[in-house]
């Protein structure tokens, strides 16, 4: 599920008992709160909130999905076999059918028959896997030697076989878990009694981006914003921004957990989701998948047609369109993106980013408004300028979904550490 998917189901779920996952919680619901003028058009904003996600149409083929997918739509004539299938946020109208001179498209949905639910959809159904505690995955073919060294097992004393079944229920509780628990097994099963409401955060370096920052062929692009720092407390207090900076915060929302994983190579410091995914990374292609490139899908997903700007700072891969539309791009248009693919906010407008990303429009009153909230002085705080770039932008990413002070954590202290420190 792409992260602004994430949210939008726990909260759907869970309401008030939301966990909070870092500040991704609050830079959502800024996104919901902001005003609709402040974006190209309305559904730019409705796609933000509820991201679409190349994985949805395999979804639907679970048994249990909690992921909210979204209906798989395809154009079709009225008059001729013409059938387009429409995995495109970006080409969302049509304006003839291309095969026929009086053809008027319309658009459908493809529904999964519940008939149609048989065998697995990504892990091969003639395979049987163990999971521990802390979601590591293996299968079940590997030796018992092995299996006692993988879960730190010395005296098979006091074990208990229980065989526990999963509903829905079940299943959102454990996907609740994996994001904020170390034990999201046994906080499940055996009813361990924790307070689900903030992500367990081991001490870890921001720094570990090396094999992305070494390609040769990313773009180089760096995004400049005015950071007003508190000095007493060398906190940073928020973020002076222009739209291109909100463009790639926003394109945050988009990215799919297994791509955020891939970014920040299984070390967002959510232990769960980061063993899941190297576990998936491990197992091997023809004997644990449904088909050969799952495993592809799923360690280095692609998001759909249409999300990702042509000034985007991070190294994403968007997904080809089908054969079917090669020749025929003419017909098709975007109501949502006017602007071009990507392109969600208004323009040239100035916000403000708030230390947990809450965007706003930027107003100087409200800035000294809030200081004397606060009771901040305006000689004890700073003004820096400050570039974003890959490495930042990364940072940004981690800092989010662990931690209440992404600017701080993500931008400042990183900048700060690279800093050479003065001698005495």
């Amino acid at each position: 599920m792409p992260l602004g998917r994430i949210v939008k189901v726990l909260e759907k779920h869970y309401g008030t008992e939301t966990p909070n996952i870092g500040c991704l919680n609050t830079f959502y619901n800024s996104v919901a709160n902001l005003d609709c003028s402040c974006f190209w058009t309305e559904g730019a904003k409705k796609i933000l909130l509820n991201p679409t996600s190349s994985f949805d149409a395999d979804c639907t083929r679970l048994k249990l999905d909690v992921s909210d997918s979204h209906t798989e739509y395809f154009y079709s004539c009225s008059y001729c076999v013409g059938r387009f299938p429409s995995v495109s946020i970006y080409y969302d109208q049509i304006t003839s059918c291309g095969r026929c001179q009086y053809g008027r498209m319309v658009k459908g949905s493809s529904k999964v028959n519940q008939a149609d639910r048989k065998g697995g959809v990504f892990a091969s159904d003639t395979t049987t896997f163990a999971i521990t505690d802390d979601l590591r995955i293996v299968p079940n073919s590997i030796g018992i030697v092995q299996m006692a060294n993988i879960l730190n097992i010395t005296d098979t004393e006091g074990a208990e076989m229980l065989n526990v079944t999963f509903g829905l229920s079940e299943i959102m509780n454990l996907f609740r878990a994996s994001m904020v628990s170390h034990t999201p097994l046994s906080d499940l099963i055996l009813n361990k009694t924790r307070h689900m409401n903030s992500v367990e955060v081991e001490c870890e370096s921001w720094t570990s981006l090396t094999h992305i920052e070494k390609d040769e062929n990313l773009n180089s692009k760096k995004l400049i914003l005015k950071a007003v720092v508190h000095k007493s407390t060398k906190k940073l207090l928020f973020a002076q921004v222009k739209e291109d900076f909100i463009e790639f915060l926003f394109s945050l929302l988009a990215i799919p957990l297994g791509g955020v994983e891939c970014l920040l190579e299984s070390k967002s410091s959510i232990k769960s989701i980061d063993n899941l995914y190297k576990s998936v990374s491990d197992l091997i292609h023809d004997e644990h998948f449904m088909s050969s490139d799952i495993k592809s899908r799923l360690i280095k997903p692609k998001l759909p047609h249409g999300y990702i700007s042509e000034n985007n700072i991070l190294p994403l891969v968007e997904e080809n369109l089908p054969d079917s539309y090669n020749g025929m791009i003419s017909m098709f248009s975007s109501v949502n993106f006017p602007q071009g693919k990507g392109n969600y906010i208004k323009g040239p407008r100035t916000y403000q980013v708030m230390d947990d990303l809450t965007v706003v429009p930027f107003y100087i009153s409200s800035i000294f408004c809030s200081l004397g909230q606060q009771m901040i002085s305006v000689s004890d705080v700073e003004e820096l300028e400050m570039e974003v770039g890959l490495e930042e932008a990364l940072s940004i990413l981690k800092a989010s979904l662990t931690t209440n002070s992404a600017l701080t954590n993500g931008l400042l202290n990183r900048i700060s550490s690279k800093q050479p420190k003065k001698e005495t």
